[in-house]
């Protein structure tokens, strides 16, 4: 039985529409540890896990990250009994926080490897896995240029957490891609996920801008941990829906798209905390690593 304080961050963990997956991930982890704690029993423990799954699919669609670290979650505490279950759930947590930290240092690597000395660079929207590679790099990084990623406008945030970092940075209205992509070294976005034939889900306007990047010959990365892997080659229609959010305003219809598919041909590298994939633009590209091996935690 879910006490009423868990059941209540719950409700906040699902209503969140506006928070990143990394920022639930870590309110998810630590109602788990204190589930783990109350479960008379590992069966009960399981059953909780299992509806959490089920209820982060529904409201939450298109956050794959959540919906697998859970999963890795359970896998996990197939071995073992009750006594174990915390430490079970605190090593899923490490791995998944260390993960972000080691994308950040393979990004240097590649920065290394194809002798960056400085670089310019534009991304979008807020990532926190963006925000961690470019502090991690921060003296090889001349200026940032953030789009502004409408209509919420992540990118407002992701701006003036540089700035709070000391970069150089421009806020870009989304409609001066072709300026700013001329302009710039690179093109370096997070992702909600990477499925198995390389396609990403992401916000929208990111298409956009590695298409323009492409035609450019400017360098396009995307930055993932193990946690945003999915193991199907497509995302299913029923979730372009959530995509997609429709209003109205003065008797006018609104159509704001929020998330998009951007095709492996359009993204030049992944960055990953297993390491760097390169993709040669060829068409089915297979880039996933076997899950087993990849989500293991020992």
């Amino acid at each position: 039985m879910v006490s009423g304080k868990i059941d209540v961050r719950l409700k906040r963990i699902y209503g969140d529409k506006k928070s990143g997956a990394s920022i639930l991930a870590e309110e998810l982890f630590d109602v788990l540890e204190k589930l783990a704690v109350e479960s008379k029993s590992k069966k009960e423990f399981l059953r909780f896990v299992g509806n959490l799954k089920s209820d982060l699919k529904r409201y939450h669609p298109l956050l794959f990250q959540l919906q697998n670290l859970v999963e890795f979650v359970r896998l996990a505490l197939m071995r073992g009994d009750k006594s174990e279950m915390l430490l079970t759930i605190r090593k899923v947590e490490e791995r998944f926080k260390n993960a972000s930290e080691k994308v950040a240092e393979n990004f240097l690597i590649w920065l290394d490897e194809n002798n960056f000395k400085k670089v310019s660079i534009a991304t979008l929207s807020y990532s926190g896995t963006v925000l961690r590679c470019l502090s991690y790099a921060k003296d090889r990084i001349s200026k940032v240029y953030v789009f502004r990623s409408c209509p919420r406008c992540e990118g407002d945030e992701m701006a003036r957490k540089l700035v709070d970092e000391k970069f150089k940075v421009f806020l870009v209205n989304d409609f001066g891609a072709d300026f700013v992509l001329n302009k710039v070294d690179q093109v370096v976005s997070g992702c909600d996920a990477i499925f198995k034939n390389g396609d990403v889900l992401n916000k929208a306007g990111t298409l956009t801008i590695f298409k323009i990047a492409r035609m450019q010959g400017k360098d396009t990365i995307v930055l993932g941990d193990f946690s945003k892997f999915v193991n199907r080659k497509a995302i299913e229609r029923k979730f372009f829906k959530q995509c997609f959010e429709i209003g109205k305003s003065g008797g006018v219809e609104t159509l704001d798209v929020i998330f998009e598919i951007v095709s492996s041909k359009f993204i030049g590298y992944y960055i990953t905390d297993a390491g760097i994939l390169v993709n040669k633009y060829r068409s089915g590209n297979e880039i996933v690593y076997n899950l087993s091996e990849m989500f293991s935690l020992w």
